[in-house]
């Protein structure tokens, strides 16, 4: 069997669903600061304990289209903070979920609802609204943390601005199959 008979390229037109489509208001390059409250650790007047948060932010589409990738690079205060977030759609359980992986070694897991614009990740110990502007060019997020299970505490409020949209657009939906698939 020659190179060629053992590979070849599939293309299969898969339409985003409506719901992947949603996702598309997080494309591009964003720049994210606003203060950090006490690292959600103080038990001071959390807004008085406030540190400056400044992030890059990078959101484009993993090849296929079917998950969104979100890379950030950033401090709190002096304290780097990198990561990853991966962002889906679960068409059996009609559902998004996010999954964090930080360079402190948090791997949340979020529940993802969006309702008239505002997005709001819901995990078993932080919450956030992402409440995107109306032309698309900055997003409001708020996060809390929760405190002794029953109180929730502000972490950090954002003010993301969008420095570019290039190359951010939806991959084209290919598969390579290989022989034996």
């Amino acid at each position: 069997m020659t190179d060629t008979a053992k590979k070849q390229t599939v293309q299969r037109p898969v339409a985003a669903s409506p719901e992947l489509q949603r996702l598309d208001v997080f494309l591009g390059t964003w720049r994210s600061e606003g203060p950090a409250f006490g690292e959600g650790k103080s038990n001071e007047t959390i807004r008085a304990s406030s540190t400056l948060m400044k992030l890059e932010e990078t959101v484009e589409w993993l090849p296929g289209g079917f998950f969104l990738s979100r890379r950030w690079d950033g401090v709190v205060g002096e304290n780097a903070f990198r990561g990853l977030e991966i962002v889906g759609y679960d068409d059996a359980s009609g559902s998004y979920s996010s999954r964090f992986f930080d360079d402190q070694g948090n791997c949340p897991v979020y529940r993802v609802t969006e309702h008239e614009g505002a997005w709001t990740y819901a995990g078993d110990a932080q919450r956030a609204t992402f409440k995107v502007d109306e032309d698309g060019a900055g997003v409001d997020v708020n996060w809390e943390w929760l405190k002794d299970g029953t109180d929730w505490r502000p972490l950090c409020a954002l003010k993301s601005v969008r420095l570019q949209m290039e190359g951010a657009r939806r991959p084209e939906q290919t598969h390579e199959m290989g022989a034996g698939r």
